[in-house]
């Protein structure tokens, strides 16, 4: 492999930490977040004499993160996460036992793939309606049209005692 151009490392040191948040948030293990985020890198620096001259370099890093991890639910590769115990009332972000991606990515794994992504870069990236849009390469309408599904199903499966009593979701 060619040496990687000080504008690529550059970026990687810049972006890479949203980016890796991103992905933890959308894959329902540590290793799958980061295949997905090694794709995603890999994916850009095959583009790099392209991309590298961009104007907002982090979008458009962002935009492919979400392709592939799109493109992986579709194949199966990044299956939805397994049955998780979720006790809203003691596993809360910031608290010692669970880290706040985990608990994420457990509350958003029993949503669609799309929805996931929406609620990601809304609530973790802080983007827009217009800038979700343009990463997701749909409309606004649609983002918020995912959104509302998303989190009216967060709220009914956070209502919604799982067997034995227990908070469980997907």
């Amino acid at each position: 492999m060619p040496d990687v151009p000080s504008s690529f490392d550059h970026f990687v040191r810049e972006h890479g930490e949203a980016l890796s948040r991103l992905a933890r948030v959308l894959s329902p293990t540590r290793p799958d977040a980061e295949d997905l985020l090694q794709e995603a890198l890999l994916a850009i620096y095959r583009r790099w004499d392209r991309v590298g001259r961009a104007d907002n370099v982090g979008a458009y890093a962002r935009r492919v993160l979400i392709n592939e991890f799109l493109m992986a639910t579709r194949r199966g590769r990044a299956s939805q996460a397994p049955m998780v115990r979720l006790d809203r009332h003691t596993n809360g972000p910031g608290e010692d036992d669970v880290d706040s991606y985990d608990f994420a990515r457990r509350t958003l794994a029993g949503l669609q793939p799309k929805q996931q992504a929406v609620l990601a870069l809304r609530y973790l990236d802080d983007l827009g309606d217009e800038d979700i849009a343009r990463v997701m390469g749909c409309r606004r309408s649609t983002v918020r049209s995912l959104a509302k599904r998303g989190l009216d199903n967060l709220r009914r499966q956070l209502d919604q005692p799982a067997p034995s009593g227990k908070g469980y979701i997907r």
